[in-house]
């Protein structure tokens, strides 16, 4: 049985392990940024202007606004699979279940030929 802590320790844990692995989302990649080179590249944006190097470059333009990317687009998956659970009041409805999926299919398609 379920206490009334439990939830909470979850969305903690759930908490720091996204904290987590954003963080090393950041880090690792094709070229793996120091935590230093890390720190000087958050200096930079928030107001400390310096000569930035390559890697804090690389850091700033793609992976920091790739990172954001995927974060929001992941909630926002979420919070539409768990609106349509609520609407069809069914646990396992899928985006075929209204034609989500064909839709997105198509828009797809259309993007590519235009």
């Amino acid at each position: 049985m379920l206490s009334s802590t439990t939830p909470t320790r979850i969305y903690l844990v759930l908490g720091v392990g996204l904290f987590v692995v954003t963080l090393l989302s950041m880090r690792y990649g094709a070229i793996s940024l120091t935590w230093t080179e890390i720190q000087h590249a958050f200096k930079a944006i928030f107001g400390a202007k310096t000569d930035a190097t390559l890697n804090e470059r690389i850091f700033r333009e793609i992976r920091l606004p790739r990172t954001i990317a995927c974060l929001l687009v992941g909630s926002s998956l979420a919070v539409s699979g768990v609106l349509l659970q609520g609407l069809f009041r069914n646990p396992i409805v899928e985006p075929g279940l209204i034609g989500t999926s064909s839709c997105a299919a198509c828009g797809a398609a259309l993007y590519f030929v235009l």
